[in-house]
């Protein structure tokens, strides 16, 4: 599977190596995979169990897949830096923040009514508590993850100390 960006854009497209034009996505991924970005409609997306518990590494690559696609960087209320990730599936807002406070981040979610041009939305919004020296590892996208690398030096009052899991045990046999 290869994943190409298209050019001044932070769209992907995706396609199998040494095939001749592109696949369609729903082809290349599994079948919860597929459901989640595919198909269905954006109200009914959420994150399947067995990727929200997956290892650490494959819960970071998640979010920063995530935050890549839907998420944005930019300068908020008195000068902070804010990452905020937006969905328009409250489920998937919701399996969002869970994902994030198993890395132990911290963050907040709430629905809000957007508009633009006339038309109007109902979107859901997380907004994460990250300290500046971690905000870059929240990106791989090279134009969010350098503008998150320009906050590491800029100091905030804040104690960002966390309380991480340590283990992971399963509980009952489903």
């Amino acid at each position: 599977l290869v994943a190409k960006r298209i050019k001044n854009k932070s769209m992907w497209t995706f396609y199998r190596e040494g095939a001749k034009g592109e696949e369609p996505l729903s082809s290349l991924l599994d079948e919860e995979c597929t459901f989640l970005l595919a198909d269905s409609y954006p109200n009914e997306r959420y994150i399947p169990e067995k990727y929200k518990f997956s290892s650490e590494e494959q819960r970071w690559a998640l979010v920063q897949g995530m935050l890549d696609s839907d998420g944005t960087i930019r300068l908020g209320y008195e000068g902070r830096i804010d990452i905020q990730y937006n969905a328009a599936s409250e489920k998937l807002a919701k399996d969002f923040a869970e994902v994030l406070f198993s890395l132990g981040i911290s963050c907040s979610a709430k629905q809000e009514r957007w508009s633009n041009a006339g038309a109007r939305a109902d979107a859901f919004v997380v907004r994460m508590d990250v300290p500046n020296d971690m905000k870059s590892q929240c990106f791989r996208a090279s134009d969010k993850k350098d503008a998150a690398k320009e906050t590491e030096n800029i100091y905030r009052k804040k104690d960002f100390s966390r309380i991480g899991i340590k283990e992971i045990r399963k509980i009952i046999d489903l």
